[in-house]
């Protein structure tokens, strides 16, 4: 088990791809919970989304948004709890310094 601080967020591995494009993932921890053995992310406060995700204010964002996000609970929701999941048995969040910059 991984412990981070919270606001940390782990880098994805690359078995975890856009169900739209196939590009890489970034991940983004809005909520934590506490359980018996630290603080873990919640499931509602994983979200992921693609990389190739253009700026709001380019002119191709909105064909993009409308590709990559037409059926959200088809697409996205089952990677998201994917993610979710990796996260339940590879981390754990803390309030004070993590164990990797403790140098252990």
């Amino acid at each position: 088990m991984i412990t981070l601080k919270m606001g940390e967020v782990p880098a994805l591995p690359d078995k975890f791809r856009c169900p739209i494009c196939g590009d890489k993932l970034a991940l983004e921890i809005d909520a934590w919970t506490s359980d018996y053995d630290g603080w873990k992310a919640e499931d509602s406060g994983v979200h992921v989304t693609c990389v190739s995700e253009p700026d709001i204010t380019d002119d191709g964002f909105d064909d993009w948004l409308n590709g990559h996000y037409q059926m959200p609970y088809v697409d996205w929701l089952p990677v998201d709890q994917k993610v979710y999941d990796w996260l339940e048995d590879n981390y754990r969040f803390t309030e004070t310094p993590s164990n990797n910059e403790l140098g252990f």
